[in-house]
């Protein structure tokens, strides 16, 4: 992976082809075009693919979206964090105080 800095600003900037080094083979191109669509639902994605309505998605073939596909972007995005379970005698009685 390369990096290169932008200006004198700081920015790093990656290469973007190889950022994907940890994907499977068979599904890079249905990793590029769901981050393309901005995460957008696969099984929409598979209806515009065989309805082409997309120009310059026929690099995106059925076969693509064979088997599970996950993307952890999208997995932490609709995770709900688990709350604290209350704890008897934990609570402080006194406010502001030390």
């Amino acid at each position: 992976m390369s990096w290169s800095i932008l200006g004198n600003c700081g920015v790093y900037i990656v290469e973007y082809a190889k950022f994907w080094s940890g994907f499977k083979r068979k599904n890079y191109k249905l990793m590029m075009w769901h981050v393309r669509f901005t995460h957008h639902n696969v099984a929409a994605m598979k209806v515009m693919v065989q309805k082409e309505m997309v120009e310059g998605i026929k690099s995106l073939h059925l076969l693509n979206f064979r088997g599970q596909f996950r993307c952890i972007t999208c997995q932490r995005a609709t995770q709900k964090r688990m709350s604290y379970q209350r704890q008897e005698g934990k609570q402080q009685k006194d406010y502001y105080s030390r």
